[in-house]
């Protein structure tokens, strides 16, 4: 098999303002969010009889990336007014980003004539990638402080990472009703990073993750299970000029998940229903850390990845899709979450508080009806809880709901439909920044960015069979 991509997607980036207006900016020099990715990947297989199936799957990506924005979002008539002190201020930061990939894996898949005990199917394999990813910055600014002649800072940094892994998994029945599968993973991954700054690292790690899952079927309809698995999330750079020289690196997250739950899928598929209850431990959590050095700079805040001591997850989901009637079915999802931080004290001390954008439930309700002569009209119903914006302050998200509505037909290979999001217009937020951006003086401020207004838009889709 023989996949192919190319991607070339290129928009504007202008979604703050200093008025937290939600519906018009006042930027001199609205930004660009470009993305320019090829990509491909060949799937090989091969049988040896009955006994082992030879899997290689090889893919290749390409990325340029070109990211910009107006970090002052004003102009120079908006700044020039007494209520900002008559002010010069006037910053712009470009990125270009190229991001390189090549992996390989390898697998080993069992047949019926290679089963351990004559009943346990198994996998072995391994897993290579190749990861290069340079970025280029030139920020630009002019204020009465800092930039009093028009200041033009350049940076750029380089990284490659080499991950090279082995992978196992087997699945045991035992009698009709239970299943056990064990699954363990072994990783080796080395670095090098440099940049402008003369800042050098060439680090190593050794990674292991695993899983047992543990099922029992209760009828042809419903399965228990619980599952224990330990994950791993390998360490990494901040690419970014705005990085303290101890804060250029992070070090990899460990976890240990614990699940148990209950899934059910009727015989004539009619009624369908998952719960399950999950606890994760996490160690060295990766968090995302604002920093801004230099006051009266927007350019100098931005975010890095550092390490936590310790968070952890905990909470439950439940999701169903209930067919009522031959033309009607009710479809529907919650979830609820506790994620306090348990350790960290980087920027003060988090102890005891929830993660940024955890918020403690979400939940989806909606019915799709359909005919029998292709014509469907469907209805959600989506809400999220407040959460935190960030871990340097605690400022936090509203609660909301907003309806979505899809209308349309499907025959053959084709469908048509209307859509509607947020058809009310309810009014929310996604992202929230705390720190100075007003001169003269500069005082922290919490600014908002607007979720998605109400949007009404028509799709034509064709399935490739």
């Amino acid at each position: 098999d023989l996949t192919g991509l190319y991607a070339d997607i290129d928009s504007g980036y202008d979604a703050w303002a200093v008025d937290n207006n939600g519906d018009v900016t006042y930027s001199d020099k609205p930004g660009r969010d470009a993305q320019e990715t090829s990509a491909g990947s060949l799937r090989a297989t091969g049988e040896f009889g009955d006994a082992v199936t030879f899997v290689s799957i090889t893919s290749v990506s390409n990325t340029d990336a070109v990211f910009s924005f107006d970090a002052d979002w004003g102009n120079d008539d908006f700044w020039n007014t007494p209520q900002f002190g008559n002010s010069i201020y006037d910053y712009f930061s470009y990125t270009e980003r190229e991001r390189d990939t090549v992996s390989q894996e390898f697998r080993l898949v069992s047949g019926e004539g290679a089963r351990l005990f004559g009943r346990a199917d198994w996998v072995v394999g391994f897993y290579g990638l190749n990861l290069d990813e340079g970025i280029d910055v030139v920020d630009y600014g002019r204020d009465d402080f800092w930039c009093l002649t028009p200041c033009v800072t350049p940076f750029n940094s380089a990284y490659e990472s080499q991950t090279r892994a082995l992978f196992g998994e087997v699945g045991i029945p035992f009698g009709d009703a239970w299943q056990l599968d064990l699954g363990l993973r072994f990783e080796r991954w080395d670095a090098e990073y440099a940049d402008a700054f003369g800042a050098t690292f060439e680090p190593d790690d050794d990674l292991w993750g695993g899983h047992a899952n543990l099922s029992y079927r209760l009828t042809d309809a419903a399965m228990l299970y619980g599952r224990v698995a330990r994950g791993y999330k390998a360490g990494g750079f901040n690419l970014d000029a705005n990085a303290p020289p101890d804060k250029v690196q992070f070090g990899a997250e460990t976890l240990w998940n614990y699940e148990a739950g209950i899934k059910y899928l009727g015989q004539d598929g009619a009624l369908r229903a998952d719960l399950v209850f999950f606890w994760m431990e996490r160690d060295d959590m990766q968090v995302k850390v604002p920093v801004q050095d230099t006051a009266g700079n927007p350019i100098a805040f931005s975010f890095l990845t550092d390490n936590a001591e310790k968070g952890s997850n905990r909470g439950v989901e439940a999701s169903v899709d209930w067919a009522i009637a031959t033309n009607w079915t009710l479809h529907g999802a919650v979830g609820w979450l506790d994620a306090p931080i348990d350790r960290f004290d980087y920027v003060r001390d988090l102890e005891g508080r929830d993660q940024a954008h955890a918020p403690r439930y979400n939940f989806l309700l909606g019915t799709t009806w359909r005919t029998g002569t292709g014509w469907f009209a469907r209805v959600d119903l989506t809400g999220k809880d407040a959460f935190y914006y960030d871990t340097s302050h605690d400022e936090k998200s509203q609660s909301y709901e907003q309806v979505n509505l899809r209308l349309g037909k499907t025959w053959d290979e084709w469908s048509v439909f209307l859509w509607g999001r947020n058809v009310f217009d309810e009014t929310f937020y996604v992202r929230g920044f705390y720190f100075g951006n007003e001169p003269p003086d500069y005082p922290d401020k919490l600014y908002t960015q607007r979720g998605e207004p109400r949007q009404f838009g028509l799709t034509l889709r064709y399935e490739f069979r």
